[in-house]
């Protein structure tokens, strides 16, 4: 196909879809919620999973992405089978999303790819059907394919222009069983679950196609962080103390090549352990059903304690007790291990905006960092800002600006051990996206976007790249 940053999409079939099952843990004590929600004042497409008109709550816009992932996108069913699955305790979502990307500069030959996923998730509300009024499931399954322009044999950038791109696959990505106590201020969930889709992950992701901000960052290797759809063995403990706060950790085998070890995601295997935590502060949180992405769907949070600024603070870390080796000298090194830190809020409401109130400036920002001596990318820094509807009339109330600046650096001893080859000074790499979402209907949703990266994989000999393309997402 020949796409010369066009917007159309001819030609092209959206495959049909497979089923799959789950990343937030369902509550039961009043139910299976509607579609999670970003408590960062996401705009609602009609149905985030999701909705159809934006039906805005305490000032909280709906979002078209799916928490299962911060960077897709899945409208969900209409109320009324929303409301039929919701009584039986079981809910069902399918979607289709793609990424359509080109390097017509700084790539030889310049790739025109397409990467395209198909999800299916299930979530169980089993206080419906059982006794037990604190169980809770979710299963999620996927089969992705294309054309990864993010790979070293294409732009081989750090920061991957697409959050969507990494290995074909057809594979369970997660299921887990969810407990919640004491009034929902307690939960524990067990099963095959991917770290980084619940720490560090970014409350603006559905806002952005570029992996750093359209999911988070992509330092998460140094300690092995496991990713959607590559679930591995995990434990989590979280805490919620009051409407505002919350505490979690998690402690989940690593796996360096978890498509290798388990192909299809039915197995079980445990390699060495892993852990994770974060600590967050949630302003204005949401009503139910919506959510933030550090959380998931919370049902203790109460309209009271809503506002019109929501916004969400966090910081956290993971570690992973085994050995590491420093590029430079060799020498093996117990212990790595990644800290970051994000802030998301809203600083605009424009005025007189009546049921469109939602219409305003959000900001973003995220930094992690992890050890100089053993990490070749050892620190990430992203700034980001979205209008939620820049344009007039109501059609356009629900769309998204987005801009996003990517730094991505690398620790002192790659870059000396890059150096004395005589491969020059790999300080850092940038990456700077604008991009559009718009709602091109209630359940179809086009994302025009461009990309510039400024030394690719921090490689001060390599041409700067242009990408630009669109993601298109579908729900069934």
């Amino acid at each position: 196909m020949s796409l010369r940053c066009s917007l159309a999409v001819a030609g092209r079939s959206v495959l049909p879809g497979l089923l799959l099952f789950l990343p937030f843990p369902v509550h039961a004590q009043q139910g299976l919620p509607n579609a999670p929600v970003s408590t960062v004042a996401t705009p609602a497409p009609a149905h985030r999973d999701r909705s159809s008109v934006p039906a805005v709550q305490s000032s909280h816009a709906r979002s078209p992405v799916s928490q299962t992932h911060p960077d897709e996108s899945a409208p969900a069913p209409g109320d009324e089978q929303h409301s039929q699955l919701d009584q039986s305790g079981v809910r069902m979502s399918f979607y289709y999303v793609a990424d359509v990307l080109a390097a017509p500069k700084g790539v030889d030959p310049k790739p025109e790819n397409w990467w395209g996923r198909i999800r299916g998730t299930i979530d169980f509300d089993f206080g419906k059907f059982t006794p037990d009024k604190g169980l809770g499931g979710h299963i999620t399954s996927l089969w992705q394919y294309g054309t990864n322009i993010g790979a070293a044999n294409y732009v081989g950038s750090y920061a991957n222009p697409s959050s969507l791109a990494s290995q074909h696959v057809f594979r369970a990505a997660e299921y887990s069983l969810s407990q919640y106590l004491l009034h929902d201020h307690l939960e524990f969930r067990g099963g095959k679950i991917a770290t980084w889709d619940s720490y560090g992950v970014q409350e603006y992701g559905e806002s952005f196609i570029n992996e750093p901000m359209g999911y988070a960052f992509n330092t998460f290797a140094n300690t092995y962080m496991t990713y959607d759809p590559g679930g591995t063995p995990a434990f989590e403990m979280r805490v919620l103390p009051n409407h505002h706060w919350y505490a979690k950790a998690i402690v989940f085998s690593q796996e360096k090549a978890p498509y290798n070890i388990d192909g299809n995601g039915f197995g079980f295997h445990f390699g060495p352990p892993a852990v994770a935590a974060e600590v967050g502060y949630l302003q204005d949180p949401p009503v139910p059903p919506d959510s933030t992405a550090a959380l998931g769907r919370e049902n203790f949070i109460r309209s009271s304690e809503t506002g019109p600024w929501p916004g969400v603070f966090k910081f956290g870390g993971s570690y992973n007790p085994g050995v590491f080796i420093n590029p430079l000298s060799g020498r093996p090194s117990p212990g790595n291990y990644i800290l970051w830190g994000q802030a998301s809020q809203v600083v605009y409401r424009e005025p007189g905006q009546g049921p469109d109130g939602h219409r305003g400036l959000g900001l973003t920002s995220t930094v992690d960092w992890s050890p100089n001596d053993v990490n070749p990318e050892n620190q990430q820094i992203d700034v980001g800002l979205r209008y939620v509807g820049l344009l007039r009339g109501s059609h356009f109330a629900n769309d998204m600006f987005d801009v996003g600046w990517v730094r991505t650096s690398n620790g002192s001893a790659y870059r000396a051990y890059l150096f004395s080859r005589g491969q020059g000074d790999h300080v850092s790499e940038h990456l700077v996206e604008v991009n559009y979402l718009a709602h091109v209907t209630s359940k179809l949703f086009l994302q025009p976007t461009a990309e510039y990266i400024v030394h690719p994989a921090a490689d001060p000999r390599r041409e700067n790249v242009f990408v630009c393309g669109f993601r298109i997402m579908a729900s069934f």
